[in-house]
C-alpha cells in the first residue's frame, strides 16, 4: 500500500514540478556523457588518444566538485518541495497514519525519484555520449575510427555514486524535516509565510551598505592585487580574504537590499497603494529570508559559471590567434645553451647536418640565426642598462604588462641578432631587406602586450649602449610584422629582440641557435615525408646530435628541440580542446543547476500563494494585474542573481583578460555573444518555463470552484 501511495505521489509531483525531475535527469545525463571521455578516446586517432584519455582524471575530479554543488542546491530546492507538501503529510497523520509510516512513504518517494531520474538520465546520457564523441573528435581535430555504440561502466559508476549520495542526503533531510515539525504546523503550513526579520529601513540600509562595501573592497583588492601566481602582487592569503569578502558581501547585500526595498515600498504610499504593489510587496516580504540567501548563493554560482566559460573560451581564442602568428615556418630547430665561443660553429650547423645525411636545403628554404646576449649575461647580478624591457618602459612612460614584473626580458637584456641574419629571415618570407646605419638599431616583437611599449619607446628616441657605442632607433621604428616571428612556438614568443649592425654583433655571445625551414612542397604527403626527416634528427643519440649542432660531442642534446608546424598545430588543437571541454562542462552544469533552483523556488512560492491570488480575484482584482504581479516576482527572482553574478564576472574578467592577453589576441565580443547565447537558451528557457507553469497554477486557482480550495 505504501509503495502504491508513494508511486502516486511521485507521479503527481512529477506532473506539478516537472522542472525538478527534468533537471535531475539532465544532470545525470550530462555527468555520464562527459565522463565517458576515456572510452571516447578509443575511437579517435592514436596521435590524440592519450591526450584525450589524460583528461579523464581531470573530468572525474571536476565531476565530484560539481556533484557537491549540485547536491547542495538540489537539497536546498527539495526543501521547498517538502514545505509545499507539509499539509499533505499532516493530513496523512490526521487520517491515522503513524509518523513512522509517513516517513517510510517519503523514503519510498525519494527512492522512486532516484530510480526514475537515474534510469531516464542514463538512457539520455548514453545517447548524448555518442554525439559527444564526434564533438570531442572535432575539438581535438581528429576523426572517429570504427564507430560503434558504447556504454562506459566507469562513467556509470562515477555518476551513480555521486547522485546516490545526493539522493541519500535528500532523504535524510526529508525525514529530519518530518520529525522536527509539529502536526499543527503541518496543517497550517500553506497559510504561513516566512517571517520577515528585517523591517527597519535604517537597519536594512545599513546591511545593504555593509554588503556593498564588502563587495567593493573585494573588487578593489582583486584589481590591485590580482591573482596570486599570475602576475599579481597578492599572496594566497590575500586572495582568500578577497574571496571571503565578496562571498559574505554578496549574501549581506541581498539580505539588506531585499529588506531595504521592501521597507522603502511600504513607506511610499503612492507606490504601495497603486495596482497590486501592496500584494507584491507582501509576497516578497514573506519570502525575504529564503530569497535573500538563495539569491546570494545562486549569484555566486552564476559568477563561477560565467567566469569559467568566458575565461575558457577566451583562452582558446587567444591560443588560436597566437598559433596563427607563432607558426610561420614548416619547422624550427632550436638549440639552447651552446658554447659561448662558438658562434661560427653554431651558424654552420646546417652544413654539419648535411654532412651527417640530413640536407635541410632539399626540404625547402633554410635560414639560420644565432640569438645572442651581452658578455657575462649569465653572471650573478649582471644587468644590461638600456637593453631591457624595463628600460624601454621607462622611456615609453608606460607600465609593465601584467605578469612581466619578474620576467627575464624585464630585468635582463633582450636577445640580439645581426642585420644579416634578420634580412636572411625576411628573404625567407619573401620580404624586402632593411638597412641600418652604423649608429642605429631595430627592435622586433610579435607579442601584442609589449608591442605598444616598444613603439612608444622608439618614438621617444630610446638609445641603447653596445660596448660603449650608443645606438639610436632606426626610422623604421619597432617592427611587429611577420618578420618578428623568429621561430615556431606554441604561442607568440618574441617578447623583444634587437637587430644591430653586423660589425657590432661580436660584442655579444651566443645564447640560442634557430634553424627555420620552409618546405618547398605543401602537399600532405610531402609535408609528412619532410616531418619524418626532422623526426629522425630529433631521435639522434645525444653525442651525434651534439656533434651536428654544437660541433662537439661534449654537449648534451637535452637543449635541442625540433618543432614542426604539423606537430605544434596538433598540440594546439589538443590544448584548446581540453580547455573548451572543461569550460563547457562547468558552465553548462552550473547554469542549469542555478536556473533549476530558481525555477523550483519560484514554483513553490507560487503554489503557496495560489490561494491568496484567488482571494484577490474574489475581491475584484483584474487578471492582468495579477499576472503582472506574478511576472514581476518571477523576473526579479531570476534577474537579480544574474545581475550580481555578471558584476562579479566583469570585475574578475577585467583582471583575467590582462593575463590571457599575454597569449595573444582576445576577442571578447565573441565570448560575450557566446555567454548571451547560453543564457538565452538555458537561463531564459527556465525563466519562461517557470512563468508559464506559475501562470497556469494561478489561473487554475482563480478559475476553480470555491469548494475545491
Amino acid at each position: 500500500m505504501l509503495a502504491k501511495l508513494a508511486l502516486r505521489n511521485v507521479r503527481r509531483s512529477a506532473r506539478d514540478y516537472l522542472v525538478y525531475f527534468f533537471t535531475l535527469t539532465i544532470g545525470v545525463a550530462v555527468f555520464y556523457a562527459f565522463n565517458t571521455i576515456a572510452v571516447q578516446a578509443d575511437f579517435l586517432k592514436s596521435d590524440v588518444r592519450e591526450m584525450v584519455k589524460a583528461i579523464y582524471g581531470i573530468i572525474t575530479g571536476l565531476t565530484v566538485f560539481l556533484a557537491v554543488i549540485t547536491g547542495f542546491l538540489m537539497v536546498y530546492a527539495n526543501n521547498f518541495l517538502m514545505r509545499h507538501r507539509k499539509k499533505e503529510m499532516g493530513l496523512y497523520q490526521v487520517l491515522g497514519m503513524p509518523r513512522s509510516m509517513v516517513a517510510r512513504t517519503i523514503t519510498l518517494e525519494t527512492l522512486f525519484v532516484a530510480i526514475a531520474a537515474l534510469a531516464i538520465g542514463f538512457a539520455i546520457g548514453a545517447l548524448l555520449s555518442q554525439v559527444l564523441l564526434f564533438v570531442t573528435a572535432a575539438l581535438f581535430a581528429s576523426k572517429v575510427e570504427e564507430f560503434k555504440f558504447f556504454f562506459s561502466i566507469p562513467a556509470f559508476l562515477t555518476t551513480f555514486i555521486c547522485f546516490a549520495v545526493i539522493f541519500f542526503i535528500m532523504m535524510l533531510f526529508n525525514l529530519r524535516s518530518l520529525r522536527k515539525v509539529q502536526l499543527v504546523e503541518l496543517m497550517s503550513a500553506q497559510k504561513q509565510s516566512e517571517k520577515t526579520h528585517v523591517k527597519s529601513l535604517f537597519f536594512s540600509s545599513v546591511l545593504f551598505a555593509i554588503g556593498a562595501v564588502c563587495v567593493g573592497v573585494a573588487y578593489w583588492r582583486l584589481i590591485k592585487l590580482g591573482f596570486p601566481g599570475f602576475g599579481g602582487s597578492g599572496t594566497q592569503v590575500d586572495f582568500l580574504i578577497t574571496t571571503v569578502l565578496v562571498s559574505l558581501g554578496t549574501l549581506v547585500l541581498f539580505y539588506g537590499l531585499a529588506g531595504a526595498l521592501t521597507a522603502l515600498a511600504r513607506r511610499s504610499k503612492k507606490y504601495y497603494f497603486s495596482g497590486l504593489h501592496s500584494f507584491s510587496v507582501r509576497e516578497v516580504s514573506s519570502q525575504i529570508n529564503t530569497n535573500a540567501i538563495s539569491m546570494g548563493f545562486v549569484s555566486l554560482i552564476l559568477f563561477l559559471a560565467i567566469t569559467s566559460v568566458t575565461t575558457g573560451m577566451s583562452i582558446t581564442n587567444a591560443l588560436q590567434a597566437a598559433q596563427r602568428i607563432a607558426l610561420p615556418y614548416s619547422a624550427s630547430i632550436l638549440a639552447y645553451g651552446g658554447p659561448k665561443d662558438r658562434a661560427a660553429d653554431l651558424a654552420a650547423a646546417p652544413e654539419r647536418l648535411k654532412a651527417a645525411g640530413y640536407d635541410l636545403s632539399k626540404l625547402g628554404k633554410v635560414s639560420t640565426m644565432v640569438l645572442r646576449l651581452p658578455q657575462n649575461w649569465d653572471a650573478q647580478g649582471f644587468q644590461a642598462p638600456s637593453l631591457t624591457l624595463g628600460d624601454f618602459c621607462k622611456t615609453a612612460n608606460m607600465k609593465l604588462p601584467l605578469g612581466y614584473e619578474n620576467a627575464d626580458v624585464t630585468r635582463a637584456s633582450l636577445e640580439v641578432i645581426s642585420l644579416n641574419e634578420y634580412n636572411e629571415q625576411r628573404n625567407m618570407m619573401n620580404m624586402q631587406p632593411v638597412a641600418l646605419a652604423p649608429d642605429e638599431y631595430l627592435v622586433t616583437s610579435n607579442m601584442e602586450v609589449v608591442n605598444p611599449i616598444y613603439a612608444a619607446a622608439v618614438k621617444n628616441g630610446h638609445t641603447i649602449d653596445v660596448a660603449g657605442t650608443k645606438l639610436k632607433p632606426s626610422s623604421l621604428g619597432a617592427i611587429s610584422d611577420n618578420s618578428a616571428n623568429l621561430m615556431n612556438f606554441s604561442v607568440a614568443s618574441n617578447a623583444g629582440t634587437l637587430v644591430v649592425p653586423n660589425e657590432l654583433i661580436d660584442n655579444f655571445v651566443p645564447r640560442k641557435l634557430v634553424i627555420n625551414v620552409a618546405y618547398a612542397s605543401t602537399t600532405d604527403a610531402d609535408i609528412a615525408k619532410n616531418d619524418a626527416v626532422l623526426k629522425q634528427i630529433s631521435n639522434l643519440d645525444g653525442q651525434a646530435l651534439s656533434q651536428a649542432i654544437y660541433n662537439t660531442p661534449e654537449y648534451s642534446s637535452n637543449g635541442v628541440l625540433v618543432l614542426s608546424r604539423t606537430e605544434m598545430i596538433a598540440q594546439g588543437f589538443g590544448l584548446r580542446g581540453v580547455v573548451t571541454y572543461l569550460a563547457l562542462y562547468i558552465g553548462f552544469v552550473l547554469i542549469v543547476i542555478c536556473a533549476a533552483i530558481l525555477a523550483i523556488q519560484r514554483l513553490s512560492a507560487t503554489s503557496e500563494s495560489a490561494a491568496r491570488f484567488r482571494i484577490l480575484n474574489d475581491l475584484g482584482a483584474s487578471e492582468k494585474d495579477m499576472l503582472n504581479s506574478l511576472k514581476f516576482q518571477t523576473s526579479l527572482s531570476f534577474i537579480a542573481p544574474l545581475l550580481v553574478g555578471l558584476a562579479h564576472s566583469v570585475c574578475a574578467m577585467s583582471v583575467l583578460m590582462e593575463i590571457i592577453r599575454v597569449l595573444g589576441g582576445v576577442n571578447i565580443a565573441t565570448n560575450s555573444f557566446l555567454i548571451v547565447g547560453i543564457f538565452i537558451v538555458v537561463y531564459g528557457s527556465y525563466l519562461a518555463l517557470t512563468y508559464g507553469m506559475s501562470r497556469h497554477m494561478i489561473l487554475d486557482a482563480t478559475h476553480a470552484k470555491r469548494h475545491s480550495l
